[in-house]
């Protein structure tokens, strides 16, 4: 679940950031995005004559690009894309003045047929192998070792009571460190 990968990530970051031992935490997958949840009454919008293909497309119209025409000329094709002003795009309150062409023309707004949510999301969801994770990262704070660094991130993952569910596993140095104490 990457939402609950990045619950506990921010927790073991905020946890690991008050560690003497461990200095310049960091990772590359901060929270900070904006999320809208469209959540459409198909019940208003099928009375309506509205069809939720026809409500996707109209999203789709908005938010992405679509290809609608190909001009061909003697040497090479040109390909034309219908896109909404790229301001329209980037603020969410744009939502409150789409409307969807509904039966005999009329204009439907799809704030009649809809309800939006706005919510913070992460910027990017990473992943190891087909999971979601999170990467942290660390320097060392002067006068302590990788040793230091390891029983900090093992005991940070105890004291916030980091669930079984969530996995962790080290790279670069610090996974060659707990290589080399495994064969002594």
């Amino acid at each position: 679940d990457a939402d609950l990968v990045s619950l506990w990530g921010d927790r073991l970051l905020a946890q690991l950031a008050k560690d003497p031992r461990i200095a310049k935490v960091a990772t590359e997958t901060p929270s900070g995005g904006l999320r809208a949840y469209v959540n459409i009454d198909r019940e208003k919008a099928g009375r309506l004559g509205l069809s939720m293909q026809l409500i996707s497309d109209t999203l789709n119209d908005a938010f992405s690009q679509r290809q609608i025409s190909t001009i061909y000329a003697q040497a090479n094709q040109y390909r034309v894309v219908l896109e909404a002003d790229p301001a329209w795009q980037a603020d969410p309150k744009v939502l409150d003045v789409i409307r969807v062409p509904g039966a005999g023309g009329v204009q439907v707004p799809l704030a009649q047929i809809a309800s939006f949510q706005r919510t913070v999301a992460p910027l990017l969801v990473t992943h190891e192998g087909q999971f979601p994770s999170v990467t942290l990262s660390f320097d060392l704070a002067p006068g302590y070792s990788l040793g230091h660094a390891v029983e900090a991130i093992a005991e940070a993952e105890q004291d916030i009571g980091m669930p079984d569910t969530i996995t962790g596993n080290y790279a670069g140095d610090a996974a060659e460190f707990r290589r080399s104490l495994a064969a002594e």
